[in-house]
């Protein structure tokens, strides 16, 4: 029996490449990079020299030219701007040089490296890479897994390494170097040079010159000549037909050899949240050899590992999804027969944003009593991971006397208020964004602030016979204060010296003796002081009259 080779078939997707994260949430107005995935560490920098840690990093990386060296996690990289250096190390990493002219070296891992604007040189590594220049005349070189080359725009210069590779130079006039092993090789628009190397090469030529130079498969089935029967010697095998692009050929005891595999590129919408096991969508696999089992995987793009895909092609999810998190997947669909032959495609699976309950933060704040009107108390914050800033407020519980108000930035606004009747405030605010509320408890501590004591605004009328002798008790002046526990003290001010008060009980009495005539009208100033400086003063007339 013949030994079958491999050929490998590559779906070239957008120039973004196989990667797993083309789309996350929020930008950071600083740096550029997306939002980061849950669970990774993130640094942020532009240092000259940034180096990873051992679990899964999150690197963002400044405008500067920076030397980028990741650690051990599965990383994803952001360069920036500026002539990067990346050294990728261990794990499944993603890098993104962004502009400039960058050095991009991919690890041990399954990496994806991407160059972006800029003459970039990406070098894969040990292991089945995605590598791709973007824009720019850009340098590619494969290493020594089956990897998966993308030129893009420009003048680009690419070579296969040692593994079964697909490469595509795309735009521009590139050159395009299989070297060893069975490697597929698609020019692209522009003027191409192909040179297929050692190996059995597929070279699909562009719609512009092409010139290839590739191994001698003649019937396009994935044999080199003198390894077909019947390609040279019909009779060989009597009656058969070779079919020229087929993918079939006979082998010398009649028997159909093995086929490769077919999958079909996909685009798929699921919601986020969905549950663990939601249905994403059925990939297209065909197998034209009976009874042979197919192997799928997915060895790019699946960050996180949030999707599965069975041996009949339906691919589901193991987890919940998050849009702001990560929108948009590009997974690199493998499928694997018994024989070996394998075939790629992409499909990519855009996760729609659906509306989430927002979060309404419960808060305490302090305000001084008799405050002025629509003094601010402080603002009620809530919180959606959809990202929504605009909500609405109103006050539902605890305000029965309409002391507060809330405006629609959520800033809480208070009438004056008074210790002494209420010392605490307990509001419901609910907050809403639309379609879904939720409420917060406020808490607004009303702190005791010293007031006045006051005289009562009547008094007496206080008379005093003519002659009276000393003591002889004229009446008592009332007044209160308002602060709890606060204790206020009499006292005259000004007035007679033949008059006195106690202090503690208000009582005005004659103390001296007064000659005064019927029909004197003595006027006494009377002060009531709170014993920490506050004062209420008031006038109080005493009328002599005549002895009895």
């Amino acid at each position: 029996m013949r030994v079958s080779r491999l050929i490998l078939v590559l779906l070239f997707v957008a120039a973004a490449g196989l990667v797993g994260v083309s789309a996350v949430g929020a930008q950071d107005g600083a740096t550029g990079c997306p939002a980061p995935p849950a669970g990774m560490n993130v640094i942020v920098s532009d240092a000259a020299k940034i180096v990873g840690t051992r679990g899964p990093d999150f690197i963002c990386a400044g405008p500067g030219d920076n030397l980028i060296v990741t650690g051990g996690g599965n990383d994803i990289v952001y360069a920036g701007d500026g002539n990067d250096i990346v050294r990728s190390q261990g794990g499944a990493d993603q890098v993104f040089g962004g502009e400039g002219d960058d050095v991009l070296n991919s690890g041990k891992g399954n990496d994806v490296v991407e160059g972006g604007p800029g003459n970039d040189r990406v070098n894969g590594g040990d292991n089945r890479d995605t590598l791709s220049g973007q824009d720019g005349n850009d340098r590619i070189v494969g290493g020594s897994g089956n990897d998966i080359m993308t030129g893009g725009l420009g003048n680009d210069a690419m070579h296969g390494g040692f593994g079964k590779d697909s490469i595509s130079g795309e735009d521009g006039r590139d050159r395009l170097s299989g070297n060893s092993g069975g490697d597929n090789i698609e020019g692209g628009d522009g003027d191409d040079f192909i040179n297929g190397g050692s190996g059995i090469d597929t070279c699909l030529s562009g719609e512009t010159l092409n010139r290839c130079e590739v191994s001698p498969d003649v019937d396009a089935d994935g044999f080199m000549q003198h390894e077909d029967c019947n390609d040279e010697d019909p009779a060989v095998h009597e009656g058969a037909e070779e079919i020229f692009g087929d993918g079939i050929d006979q082998d010398c005891d009649g028997e159909d050899a093995n086929t490769r595999p077919q999958v079909e590129g996909a685009e798929f919408t699921i919601n986020e949240d969905s549950r663990a096991g939601s249905i994403v969508g059925t990939v297209v696999i065909t197998e034209l050899d009976e009874a042979d089992e197919i192997a799928v995987t997915i060895p790019h793009g699946n960050t996180f590992d949030v999707f599965a895909i069975d041996s009949d092609g339906l691919l589901t999810t193991t987890g919940p999804l998050n849009h702001e998190g990560i929108s948009l997947y590009t997974l690199a669909i493998v499928v694997t027969d018994r024989g070996g032959l394998e075939n790629f495609a992409a499909v990519k699976v855009t996760v729609a944003n659906v509306n989430e309950t927002l979060t309404a933060d419960d808060a305490e704040f302090v305000i001084n009593e008799n405050n002025d009107p629509g003094a601010t108390v402080g603002a009620i914050t809530a919180t959606d991971i959809d990202g929504d800033t605009t909500f609405s407020y109103s006050i539902t519980a605890g305000d029965p006397g309409g002391l507060f108000a809330v405006d629609a930035t959520g800033v809480l606004t208070a009438a004056p208020l008074d210790h002494e009747a209420t010392p605490v405030h307990t509001l419901t605010v609910t907050v809403s964004d639309g379609e879904f509320d939720d409420d917060a408890t406020v808490i607004v501590n009303v702190n005791d602030a010293n007031e006045a004591p006051v005289i009562d605004a009547v008094q007496g009328p206080f008379s005093l016979p003519e002659g009276s002798t000393v003591p002889t008790s004229i009446g008592f002046v009332t007044g209160s204060d308002p602060d709890d526990g606060d204790i206020p003290t009499w006292s005259i001010t000004n007035g007679p010296r033949f008059f006195s008060i106690d202090g503690a009980t208000g009582e005005l009495t004659l103390s001296g003796t007064d000659a005064s005539l019927a029909g004197t009208v003595h006027v006494i100033e009377i002060t009531l002081t709170d014993g920490v400086a506050l004062t209420d003063v008031r006038s109080v007339d005493v009328t002599v009259t005549a002895a009895p």
